[in-house]
């Protein structure tokens, strides 16, 4: 499903740049191991506008295991967040029309634990991209 926030401002368009009032993302929980398929989001982003995204990862239940996630955008890993606890936050700017995507990884066992990732969403108007 496509998030769209094309609807969220209803006042004057802002010079290059600016963000806009944010959306909020929060994946469903998905069950990660170490086997690098556990994506727990996909999606795509604002279709008329870049988006700057705030992405937080962490595993949703307690646990003495380390969980690190990899973000990509439109198919190309951008960073690697280590050892996950919902503290380290990083901004990404996603080409509009592109998608965001986490993958989570149990670093330390095959043990799946729940894992889930919070987005905040910011249309930037004034996009650059063809």
């Amino acid at each position: 499903m496509a998030l769209t926030l094309n609807d969220a401002y209803a006042g004057a368009q802002q010079t290059q740049y600016n963000p806009q009032p944010t959306g909020f993302f929060l994946s469903n929980q998905v069950a990660a191991t170490n086997a690098g398929t556990d994506v727990i989001m996909n999606n795509e982003m604002n279709e008329d506008f870049d988006s700057l995204c705030t992405v937080i990862a962490n595993p949703a239940t307690t646990t003495a295991d380390v969980y690190d996630a990899a973000i990509w955008v439109d198919g190309t890993l951008v960073t690697i967040l280590q050892d996950c606890d919902g503290t380290q936050p990083v901004d990404v700017i996603v080409p509009k029309g592109t998608y965001l995507k986490v993958i989570m990884y149990n670093q330390t066992g095959a043990t799946s634990n729940v894992c889930q990732a919070y987005v905040i969403i910011r249309p930037l108007q004034g996009s650059s991209s063809v």
